[in-house]
């Protein structure tokens, strides 16, 4: 009796698919910020990244303690779509 599981490349594969597609598209927006300071010296690019950061997640954070719902807004307004179309 084996206690390992074995696992095929296809298995890997497609449980890894979608967190690739938005690990692609979270780089793609970084890189888009970031091509202003790429030419700069690295501690203002270092600098420059840590503004933008703080920045996006100083506004994630705000819009989070807007809403006093349990469901966030836009799970809210799918859950209405989806009565409205019962």
């Amino acid at each position: 009796m084996s206690r390992f599981i074995h696992l095929t490349r296809q298995d890997l594969i497609s449980r890894t698919k979608h967190t690739n597609i938005m690990l692609n598209n979270l780089c793609e927006v970084l890189n888009s910020n970031f091509q202003d300071g790429r030419d700069k010296p690295i501690i203002y690019c270092l600098e420059f990244i840590r503004e933008y950061l703080i920045k996006k997640i100083f506004n994630a954070q705000t819009n989070i303690d807007r809403c006093h719902c349990p469901f966030k807004p836009t799970s809210t307004t799918l859950l209405e779509d989806m009565k409205k179309q019962a």
